[in-house]
């Protein structure tokens, strides 16, 4: 009996024992399971975090280079500034003042204009990066580029005056007076805003019908961008 009850004493504590040993294993392994999946779970952001930060030095870098070269340019040609309040007078044409232009870019674009990502106001002038005019807003919204449907515009140059025309891909002023004295690298501006279009590249041609003169341009507006501008008050407001 002593035997029999002692054998039935130790059976259960054997059990109990292999029960808790079982049980503590599972409890170390789920611990080191939690302990792996938060190391993870802290990888994970350190990683984006690192991506983003070499991702924004990079964009820093990019437009500390792009602003050391504006300003190396802005020094190359701090004498114009004269040569361009003398051209301002002779043309008739005051600098515009506290005059705000807001960005806008573009959604889809196509051979002769471009979708602006924002709605523009009809009849908005368009212009680049560098202030030179690249197209007009049409009436369904679109920008059409300079020489082409709203963007074939009235010019001046020297004093005379020509119609924006794209001719084989050139920007050119038709339409000129025959004889007309312009020279090479005169600007031409827009007859209504007087926006930079270019300069001219060559000496007027007489046109075939021997009445009227065409002249090429150069230092025209970039057309392959994703980023223009238009005057404040042009964006149109979904709120609206």
């Amino acid at each position: 009996m002593r035997k029999g009850l002692d054998f039935a004493c130790r059976k259960p504590q054997r059990r109990s024992r292999w029960m808790l040993r079982l049980a503590g294993c599972l409890a170390a392994a789920a611990a080191g399971l939690a302990a792996v999946s938060a190391v993870r779970g802290l990888a994970l952001p350190r990683r984006i975090s690192d991506a983003l930060a070499v991702h924004y030095l990079e964009q820093a870098s990019a437009l500390r280079e792009e602003n050391f070269a504006l300003r190396v340019r802005l020094a190359a040609h701090a004498d114009d500034a004269e040569e361009n309040a003398a051209l301002r007078e002779l043309i008739g044409s005051g600098a515009a003042q506290d005059e705000v232009w807001d960005p806008v870019q573009t959604a889809l674009r196509w051979p002769g204009g471009f979708l602006p990502a924002q709605r523009l106001a009809p009849g908005a002038a368009v212009l680049d990066r560098g202030g030179r005019f690249c197209g007009m807003t049409a009436k369904n919204g679109t920008v059409e580029l300079a020489g082409t449907g709203a963007g074939a515009v009235p010019c001046r140059i020297n004093g005379a005056l020509g119609l924006l025309e794209s001719r084989g891909g050139t920007l050119c002023l038709t339409e000129l007076p025959r004889g007309c004295a312009v020279s090479v690298g005169d600007i031409a501006v827009t007859a209504q805003g007087e926006y930079w279009v270019g300069t001219a590249a060559e000496l007027p041609v007489t046109e075939p019908s021997g009445l009227t003169a065409c002249l090429p341009l150069t230092d025209t507006a970039r057309t392959d961008d994703y980023l223009y501008f238009v005057q404040a008050g042009k964006i149109i407001s979904d709120d609206v």
